[in-house]
């Protein structure tokens, strides 16, 4: 199934999910969250997805159904229970994901992520297919403007995603977006998170946070080997992303997940 995106049509408060008992839900930071946001053909990502999530989708310039697919990377710093201050666990992440409803819930499809410590591998991997321990080298530079310096590289074996970017303008209006709050909030604002666990059944996450106020960055070079992988983005595809988006820090709260029939 697909559903038309409206220009309009961004997230809202609304979408917040129902809290449940403080000691169950964890804390954290996620600090220097990147989403390079490509724009490519819908028919290469529905494959790809389970019959009841609905991937949402526009029109293109040249007329063709396209969706956005987005690489991000961040680095969950100190998270816990709420309840309490420790233990806490920090570590880095890179996620895989498209956008999606399922219902009334406007969220997010993980296609694949890669962590850099076993703790964190094997929480992950017991809630997402595609899961995969990673060596991470990071590097980022701020000024007053905004990060002058962006890079990444997570290798996993022979799989890699890795680039080099600099954010520091405010973000703007992008197809088919008309200004770039709608942009940067249908893109940043996403609560829900569905994914496919190894055991072959579906979960539906739950985070809550501020709405973003990112700066607006540019690739400079880049790698998504997964993407490639599934048939989803060509290597000549890499350089030209929708746009780039980089959050400095924002205070999350993580519910955990439940099983949903996808």
């Amino acid at each position: 199934m697909t559903r038309t995106l409206r220009i309009t049509d961004a997230p809202d408060e609304d979408q917040r999910p129902n809290r449940g008992p403080a000691a169950i839900e964890a804390d954290g930071d996620l600090e220097n969250l990147v989403m390079i946001n490509h724009a490519v053909p819908a028919a290469r990502v529905q494959a790809q997805l389970p019959d009841k999530v609905s991937l949402e989708t526009f029109e293109g310039e040249d007329g063709r159904e396209l969706c956005f697919i987005t690489t991000t990377c961040f680095c969950n710093r100190d998270l816990r229970w709420r309840l309490t201050k420790r233990p806490t666990h920090t570590f880095n992440q890179v996620t895989f994901r498209t956008y999606v409803t399922y219902g009334e819930a406007r969220g997010l499809y993980f296609f694949g992520t890669y962590c850099d410590t076993i703790s964190s591998f094997l929480w992950q991997g017991a809630m997402a297919t595609g899961t995969k321990l990673a060596r991470f080298e990071l590097d980022t530079a701020k000024d007053g403007r905004g990060y002058s310096r962006y890079s990444c590289r997570a290798r996993s074996g022979a799989e890699e995603v890795a680039w080099l970017l600099e954010a520091t303008g405010e973000p703007g209006p992008i197809r088919p977006f008309e200004t770039g709050y709608e942009h940067v909030q249908f893109i940043g604002y996403r609560l829900h998170g569905f994914s496919r666990n190894p055991f072959g059944f579906y979960t539906h996450g739950r985070i809550d946070h501020r709405k973003l106020r990112p700066f607006s960055g540019r690739l400079l070079e880049g790698r998504f080997d997964l993407w490639t992988r599934l048939g989803i983005l060509d290597p000549a595809e890499y350089l030209s992303p929708a746009s780039v988006l980089v959050e400095p820090h924002i205070r999350f709260t993580l519910m955990p997940p439940r099983p949903v029939r996808l």
